[in-house]
């Protein structure tokens, strides 16, 4: 965060303030391998003074952390205007899960639907084992109660909100429905950091239109400006600030694929009595350990492979994709779409 202290927001800021301070928290670098220069931003050489914008708060990333941030701060009564890079909320599942702390946040801080989070995840009684087995029609070699022992927090009285089974384009659809109903905050897609100068009352930045292909932008003054780019760091990295850690400590292909498994995987043909599978680890010569969280069992999978690019190269998967998932179900008799190949680069910071 930069600028000034917050004076005027009273004893019930701090807990917002200390939720950004962990997002943003910087810790020297013993090990300057890990820092890459930052990308380089194209610079508008147009600037539309009808477009400039005052705001308590402006915040760079447009995910979920600052989607969140922007709905905490409004809690506050804090205005703030977040820019989003992309021009839309990515499509493919990406990160799964949502635990109890994260649920509460959501629901209780951010006043996000508990209706609309439910709708997105998987139904309760379909997940509950993770399962090892050498495919997903073959009865499992062994099984843990990931949500079992869960549900006991519940049962306890720890926690009110639910562990949810949530792909993270369902979350944001969840948190973006709470942002566009929440007057305090300015969502703009499309538009991204270029630069900002900073001086005792504030910061003017310079905002780039169309992401930066365009030769337009426009300012905003602000009285502080968070960097919510996750580990891309846009801002940190133009002012120096370095973080400790290893990049590239595991890659993963994640393939994201349309299939009905009602009819293929052992729990389901009882009806999921004892529960269904959380994921399943599949361990046979074709798959190579491959990992299926299920979102859904009747519509949509997701199936993670550990990626090493010094070996195997990315679009190696994607031709051999339809190989990859029938070896993974098991049958031959099975219809499935892959409907997207993404990349998945693990940082240990």
């Amino acid at each position: 965060m930069i600028g000034n202290p917050l004076a005027k927001v009273g004893e019930a800021s701090a807990v917002v303030i200390a939720i950004l301070a962990v997002m943003i928290a910087v810790v020297p670098n013993p090990d300057k391998r890990v820092e890459r220069k930052p990308p380089p931003i194209r610079q508008p050489q147009l600037i539309n003074e009808d477009l400039h914008t005052k705001t308590e708060v402006l915040i760079t990333g447009g995910g979920p952390v600052g989607m969140i941030t922007a709905l905490l701060l409004a809690k506050q009564n804090i205005s703030s205007v977040v820019i989003e890079r992309r021009f839309r909320h990515g499509g493919a599942p990406a990160a799964h899960q949502l635990n109890f702390r994260s649920n509460e946040i959501l629901q209780r801080d951010a006043q996000v639907s508990r209706d609309l989070l439910r709708k997105g995840a998987t139904p309760m009684n379909e997940y509950r084992w993770v399962k090892m087995a050498t495919s997903l029609a073959s009865p499992p070699l062994a099984k843990l109660d990931h949500v079992g022992n869960l549900n006991k927090t519940i049962e306890s009285g720890i926690t009110w909100a639910e562990y949810l089974n949530i792909p993270q384009d369902m979350t944001e659809r969840a948190i973006l429905q709470a942002v566009e109903a929440e007057p305090l905050v300015d969502l703009r897609f499309g538009h991204s950091f270029a630069n900002h100068v900073e001086d005792e009352s504030g910061v003017t930045t310079t905002v780039a239109l169309d992401s930066g292909i365009s030769r337009w932008g426009y300012h905003v003054r602000s009285r502080y400006i968070i960097d919510a780019t996750g580990s891309k760091g846009v801002i940190r990295r133009r002012v120096n600030m370095t973080m400790s850690g290893e990049r590239g400590v595991m890659n993963v292909i994640n393939l994201h694929v349309r299939m009905d498994l009602t009819d293929v995987v052992p729990e389901a043909k009882d009806n999921f009595r004892d529960g269904g599978a959380l994921m399943t680890w599949t361990f046979a010569p074709d798959v190579g350990g491959a990992v299926a969280i299920h979102h859904n069992m009747s519509s949509h999978s997701s199936v993670q492979i550990q990626h090493f690019p010094s070996i195997v190269s990315a679009s190696e998967f994607t031709d051999n994709g339809a190989r990859i998932i029938r070896s993974l179900i098991g049958r031959d008799d099975v219809p499935f779409e892959i409907e997207a190949v993404d990349t998945c680069v693990n940082h240990s910071l």
